[in-house]
């Protein structure tokens, strides 16, 4: 019969987590902090809800009430730090971080009427330039339709205006919603309905839907 003792987990325990800490040291150790302010170059004022992103990694923050912003676990060395908000111009500035130091870097951002990038806002909320991201984006001009050929509702507006986009009538009683499909019906059992966010707010775009109960209304 094999007998394990168990007094001697204690032991390997101990050298797992000297092993552990041996390889963490090293590592916190490589890295640094960079922090600042964020503010208006017209006004000196700080920029709330900025972002802030450090090239050639994820890391990234958002700026305070304040204008400030703090992001840790920077990789040392010579690094590029962008600043993004819609309404002012993308800026970016060099910052050599010290292993184990805070770099400092504060920010004047130039108001921009016309931004130079344009800028999506995803469905998750995340901000991202147009060019970065890897589907394709359509775009309506509301403004220019409605003076060569008012439409009705927001069904018109959207109906034939961009590639592999379709909007059909959900059925034939009056006042009811109409569905939208992209690229046709991708699923036999789930929905198929795309999600809708109109100014950072999710739309409800269920079809023939009771707003209480979720269920549909039966013809």
């Amino acid at each position: 019969m094999n007998v394990l003792s168990i007094r001697q987990l204690p032991g390997v325990a101990t050298a797992v987590l000297l092993l552990a800490g041996l390889v963490a040291g090293p590592v916190q150790a490589q890295q640094g902090t960079v922090a600042g302010q964020v503010t208006d170059k017209a006004n000196q004022q700080p920029v709330a809800g900025a972002q802030v992103l450090i090239g050639g990694t994820s890391l990234q923050a958002r700026s305070s009430r304040e204008g400030r912003y703090t992001i840790t676990n920077v990789p040392a060395g010579q690094l590029s730090v962008q600043v993004r908000l819609i309404g002012y111009a993308t800026a970016t500035q060099p910052v050599t971080v010290a292993a184990g130091q805070t770099a400092t870097l504060d920010f004047a951002l130039t108001g921009a009427a016309v931004p130079l990038d344009a800028i999506i806002v995803s469905a998750t909320g995340q901000e991202q330039l147009k060019r970065e991201i890897g589907n394709t984006v359509g775009t309506i001009d509301a403004a220019k339709l409605t003076q060569e050929a008012a439409p009705m509702n927001a069904a018109d507006l959207l109906n034939s205006r961009v590639p592999g986009v379709e909007v059909m009538q959900s059925g034939g009683t009056t006042g009811t919603g109409s569905r939208i499909r992209i690229r046709g019906a991708t699923s036999l059992s789930l929905r198929n309905e795309p999600i809708i966010v109109v100014d950072g707010v999710r739309v409800d775009n269920v079809p023939n839907a009771d707003r209480k109960t979720g269920n549909r209304w039966k013809s």
